[in-house]
């Protein structure tokens, strides 16, 4: 189940249906972002800008499958980027699929005793919430009641109805494609193709993004395979020497450019000198040749008689 991508788009189209789940309930949602940070290897999952009354801030989301014993630290350093990057105050708010899981995190950090930071982080445990109460919430608590409570294909029906009676035609295939992503392992595909068929799923957004991904990913994998099958071509051609030495760098390179930098080199250059491109050791400087100077021997005219 690909849960990260199914709430990333559910909270993309009903974001304000859902604010008293994240814990923003009266606030107004004044953007949907999903930022990248420097500093942070790992794309943040979903970023809402909103608006209180006169105050602003951010509210950060992660959507996790289950809790991980890193997870409080990991939030609290998007929180931190977050609030260098925007200026704005950040509250984090972690939506956890699956038990088992705290009530709440904290990131805290202590010094001799003393507490020198500390940031609440709120937990949503969905399992918890009741699909009653999250069908009140509208079209977006309904999409999620697939993980709540005991599985009930009479409640999933009942969310795809209320899905089905508060759209406007053809604008219910992505919110059903959640609900029936956020079900799939609590009911059987039997049961799923009752409610919602397979043939909506792939029509909706999520799938043809899906499908632009893994075409992307492909062409990729692609390219690095035909760049790295050159550079080995052109080693074994030109260095077969230094194969046993070169052979592992190459295999081991995820940079289709150095690639076919390496295999456009290997021509002109030398055993040593490839090795060193390919292991980045800096080329040692060779002591300039000098010509012993000789002393010439005087001609035979020239000696004295």
């Amino acid at each position: 189940m690909d849960a990260d991508r199914a709430l990333k788009r559910l909270f993309e189209l009903r974001a304000r249906e859902l604010l008293p789940v994240t814990g923003d309930r009266g606030a107004r949602v004044v953007s949907r972002q999903v930022p990248e940070l420097a500093a942070v290897t790992r794309r943040l999952d979903f970023v809402l800008k909103l608006k209180r009354g006169s105050e602003v801030y951010l509210r950060h989301l992660e959507f996790e499958m289950r809790h991980r014993p890193d997870l409080a630290l990991r939030v609290f350093e998007y929180a931190a980027g977050l609030t260098a990057k925007h200026r704005l105050p950040v509250a984090s708010t972690v939506i956890i699929l699956t038990p088992p899981a705290p009530a709440t995190l904290a990131h805290e950090e202590r010094i001799r005793g003393e507490v020198e930071c500390h940031r609440r982080i709120r937990v949503v445990r969905l399992w918890r919430m009741r699909p009653a109460a999250a069908m009140r919430l509208g079209l977006g608590g309904a999409a999620l009641v697939g993980l709540m409570g005991k599985p009930d294909v009479r409640v999933l029906q009942t969310a795809a109805r209320r899905i089905w009676l508060g759209t406007r035609p053809g604008r219910h295939v992505d919110l059903w494609a959640v609900l029936r992503m956020l079900s799939e392992g609590r009911y059987t595909a039997r049961e799923l193709e009752r409610v919602v068929p397979k043939e909506v799923v792939m029509a909706s957004s999520l799938f043809a993004e899906a499908k632009r991904r893994g075409r992307a990913e492909g062409r990729a994998e692609g390219e690095m395979a035909t760049a790295r099958t050159l550079c080995s071509g052109f080693a074994r051609q030109h260095h077969p020497a230094v194969l046993s030495e070169v052979a592992p760098i190459i295999a081991s390179c995820s940079d289709p450019l150095r690639l076919q930098q390496w295999a456009l080199a290997a021509p002109r250059l030398s055993d040593a000198e490839f090795l060193r491109l390919l292991s980045g050791r800096s080329a040692s400087r060779s002591p300039a040749r000098t010509s012993r100077s000789r002393t010439p021997r005087p001609s035979r005219r020239s000696k004295r008689r």
